[in-house]
């Protein structure tokens, strides 16, 4: 056999694959889903030889002690939450041990990382990407109308990702409990994953769209919130920002990496910060953010930095 296709099948057999291990319509199964493209690596549900895979625990568990070369993405829930989980904390150091390399979105996981006397030169910060994408119209205000009897849309805001406590999803509940009077609606599109949620009148909860959909949602709204107590770096805030929604964050360490406030987004510390921010002018935040993406954000130095470590 010719001595050049030898080495084209070697290294067809010896590529890293993406290990697709993240429910659907979730932060991390749209991070997958775009590596595998931006990247040209097959996305696989088995184990092979040589790995990518993203949460210390939900992948780790899976790779560590199996002969498996792997690069860890670290999720953020992981490393801010499942972390302190005695049940979890075992697996999760000894993933980050074994693994090749580490993926961090941003400093703020990194020394996470390194409080966790993980080796620092096996971290490498790679900010994710995010590219516009054309939207398949999705008209949610006829759903609101028809499904949901919401006969009158004077504004809706969208809370995007699967439903579960560290996302915090009555954070709000109060105050579009007040805005429902207006008109004003707060829409929820993900599952349920767990914890249990009493909807009220001014908070509409739609159950999953596939992604093209949503793209389409946020174009519509009149903002994105995230209520998170905790993120790693919310592919929602970036995807909003490059389809020029502006968005309402709870001020946590990674989503004020993000955003500076009042500048490409809004920080609130409070519902009653939140009520405040949504009286003000948003043109500037909007083009603000749009510029910040595509500069901060762009899928060539991405793949450039994942392809330092291949």
């Amino acid at each position: 056999m010719d001595g050049c296709i030898i080495k084209i099948i070697y290294k067809l057999f010896n590529m890293y694959k993406i290990l697709n291990n993240s429910k659907q319509y979730s932060g991390n199964n749209t991070t997958l889903n775009r590596l595998s493209r931006l990247l040209n690596l097959e996305l696989v549900n088995n184990l092979s030889k040589k790995m990518i895979g993203i949460h210390a625990y939900k992948f780790g568990k899976l790779v560590i002690n199996n002969n498996i070369e792997f690069i860890l993405i670290i999720g953020g829930t992981d490393i801010n939450i499942d972390i302190n989980n005695i049940n979890k904390n075992k697996i999760i150091l000894e993933t980050c041990k074994q693994a090749k390399y580490i993926v961090a979105f941003n400093n703020i996981i990194k020394q996470k990382l390194l409080n966790h006397e993980i080796v620092n030169k096996k971290i490498k910060i790679i900010p994710q990407s995010i590219e516009y994408i054309k939207p398949i119209f999705f008209d949610i205000k006829y759903l609101l109308k028809n499904k949901f009897n919401k006969k009158k849309i004077n504004k809706f805001f969208i809370c995007l990702g699967n439903i579960r406590p560290v996302k915090d999803p009555m954070y709000l509940k109060q105050i579009f409990d007040i805005l429902y009077k207006k008109s004003i609606y707060l829409i929820f599109i993900g599952n349920i994953l767990s914890g249990d949620y009493s909807f009220t009148k001014g908070m509409i909860h739609i159950g999953p769209l596939e992604h093209k959909y949503i793209l389409s949602c946020l174009e519509q709204s009149n903002g994105l919130i995230n209520t998170s107590i905790s993120e790693g770096m919310s592919i929602s805030i970036l995807e909003s920002m490059i389809h020029k929604c502006p968005v309402y964050c709870r001020n946590n360490e990674s989503n004020s990496d993000i955003i500076k406030h009042n500048f490409n987004g809004f920080l609130f510390n409070s519902p009653k910060e939140f009520l405040d921010l949504i009286e003000l002018d948003t043109s500037n935040i909007i083009e603000n953010g749009y510029k910040y993406v595509l500069k901060y954000h762009n899928s060539l130095d991405e793949k450039r930095r994942y392809s330092l470590l291949l």
